[in-house]
């Protein structure tokens, strides 16, 4: 039986997270400045350029923390037997999960500045 799983999902487990840490890191190093296309634009975050840069910072550094962590689940599925097919679609799903888990982290943190 062949693998059901197009390659292009295989990329995207090597592709996906160098392209969040690529993605996270100005954020962080706050070279983003308030614009209307990249960063965590919010109402609260596009009134005030001094909270923009926190929060971005904030969200920057959760994207790249959930992104490790992703990559160590990942590490430790690989002594857990599954079919071939499976597991690239697994992956996927837990780096969409801890994206999710740190983008809702940052929120409810950004109601307290």
């Amino acid at each position: 039986m062949t693998n059901p799983v197009p390659h292009y999902v295989y990329g995207l487990i090597i592709v996906l997270p160098a392209l969040v840490v690529a993605i996270a890191c100005p954020l962080i190093l706050g070279k983003v400045p308030p614009n209307p296309w990249y960063g965590l634009r919010t109402r609260r975050t596009m009134s005030s350029q001094a909270l923009w840069y926190k929060a971005n910072r904030m969200g920057g550094i959760y994207l790249i923390l959930s992104t490790l962590a992703a990559v160590a689940i990942w590490g430790g599925l690989v002594f857990v037997p599954m079919a071939g097919g499976l597991r690239p679609l697994l992956e996927l799903l837990i780096l969409v999960i801890c994206q999710g888990a740190a983008i809702t982290v940052v929120l409810v943190r950004m109601k307290e500045m």
